[in-house]
């Protein structure tokens, strides 16, 4: 899980698979889970890799669980057997942009390739994030080219569940670094 804190509002995401999505009732599982647990379902994003979109009955799944106030994300972007297509038949709020593309940012090829998939985003009405961020020349070039958010050892490896909370509580849910950073990888 992964925990974005933007703003005042912290986000948590659910990596979920290809299985869990064919399978009867999920939509409703998650909603009710979700609920149950006393957490707003517009805190959560659903994680989700491009082979899933492919996935027999998942434009409904993801419809349900917009409606429902859930945010999806598109995870290791650019690594998966997706064709465009699915961008245009899938509500997307946030793609990730897969560390491959973020580790080799100093190739002029690559760079390019992270900036055409943010314009992209930009023009389905989706956020970026780019993952694997590890140094400050990484996240320097991510700024340059206008990625917003992003994650990664460099803001932090991930934390136990204790540690978390005590970080939130010394530090409340505000931004530590100028870019909104998503803990954990």
């Amino acid at each position: 899980m992964t925990c974005i804190a933007e703003g005042h509002d912290l986000y948590c995401s659910i990596n979920v698979s290809g299985r869990q999505v064919s399978e009867p009732g999920f939509t409703r599982e998650i909603i009710d889970v979700v609920r149950a647990s006393g957490a707003d379902p517009r805190a959560m994003v659903i994680e989700l890799t491009e082979s899933v979109l492919a996935a027999f009955g998942a434009s409904q799944v993801f419809d349900e669980l917009h409606s429902e106030g859930f945010r999806i994300a598109l995870d290791d972007f650019g690594t998966g057997y997706s064709a465009l297509q699915y961008l245009q038949s899938f509500d997307i709020d946030l793609i990730k942009i897969d560390r491959s593309f973020v580790t080799a940012l100093g190739e002029t090829k690559n760079g390019t390739v992270v900036q055409a998939v943010l314009n992209m985003a930009t023009n389905i009405g989706a956020q970026t994030l780019a993952e694997g961020i590890e140094n400050p020349e990484e996240l320097r070039l991510l700024r340059e080219l206008g990625i917003e958010l992003g994650q990664g050892y460099y803001f932090s490896k991930p934390i136990p569940e204790a540690e978390l909370s005590e970080l939130l509580a010394e530090n409340g849910t505000a931004n530590h670094h100028s870019v909104r950073s998503a803990k954990g990888q």
